[in-house]
């Protein structure tokens, strides 16, 4: 009877550690607006009724909006009428795309009401909507304006942070923009119908091998794994099937 070595340990060692080493590419996108930002990096409208913020944090480009009713009295988003044009794509924004927070009026418990086409936002109350706008893939940088070299720093930055180059737009050579028209009234008819509309656009690329990056509400960001990670993951994959038959040529020997 034949023993078995401590070589298939390491076939397999070496399957998972390569396995292990894909490498991906981050590409993250800061998003600019004719809205004014708050200290916390998202946007915001407002007037004498309403107070609405923007933010884009996470992957994809997601949109969360959360309406503020500073009224006594009840206002009602119209979902029909409010819609996102994104690089000349209509796409509606209405509950069925989104979902909702319970409303509140600081301090007391209530809740909004909501129809298929109508939400009512009660006085002093609140409502968040949150779409996912589905940005797919690394923006093109073909088009910047101007580039330079930035630092940036991640949660594990500790001394020198890391130099990226960063590609800047303005809103006619941005890559991605879209508007944002949010309808909204003093009366569940319908009538009297005003609208925020609202430009974004990307206005600074930057890409990192690095996840970690410190989150901002105005800046989404895109994944994809490297020609190298790629490279890495069929080693990864060959080495562990090599190790699987190495594992089951050794058993069949002790068998013997």
């Amino acid at each position: 009877m034949k023993t078995s070595l401590p070589l298939p340990i390491f076939v397999i060692s070496i399957a998972i550690i390569s396995s292990l080493c894909s490498c991906s590419a981050y590409q993250y996108s800061t998003l600019s607006s004719n809205l004014p930002k708050s200290q916390y990096d998202d946007f915001f409208y407002e007037d004498d009724s309403i107070q609405v913020v923007y933010s884009f944090d996470g992957s994809g480009c997601p949109i969360q909006i959360d309406i503020f009713n500073k009224l006594d009295t009840t206002i009602y988003i119209d979902w029909q009428n409010s819609k996102l044009n994104i690089n000349n794509i209509l796409v509606p924004l209405k509950p069925s795309l989104s979902y909702f927070n319970d409303s509140f009026e600081y301090g007391n418990s209530t809740h909004s009401t909501k129809s298929k086409s109508i939400e009512r936002i009660p006085a002093k109350g609140q409502s968040s909507i949150y779409n996912t706008l589905e940005q797919k893939g690394f923006l093109s940088t073909q088009n910047a304006d101007s580039t330079m070299r930035i630092p940036i720093y991640t949660y594990n930055t500790s001394g020198t942070p890391t130099k990226v180059r960063e590609h800047l737009f303005n809103q006619a050579s941005s890559p991605y923009k879209f508007n944002c028209s949010l309808a909204y009234c003093d009366n569940p008819n319908g009538n009297r119908l005003k609208k925020i509309d609202t430009d974004f656009w990307v206005s600074s690329i930057f890409r990192t091998s690095s996840a970690s990056i410190k989150d901002r509400k105005d800046t989404f960001y895109n994944s994809k794994t490297t020609d190298f990670g790629n490279f890495m993951v069929g080693v990864g994959t060959v080495t562990l099937l090599c190790g699987y038959i190495y594992l089951k040529v050794l058993e069949a020997q002790s068998i013997e």
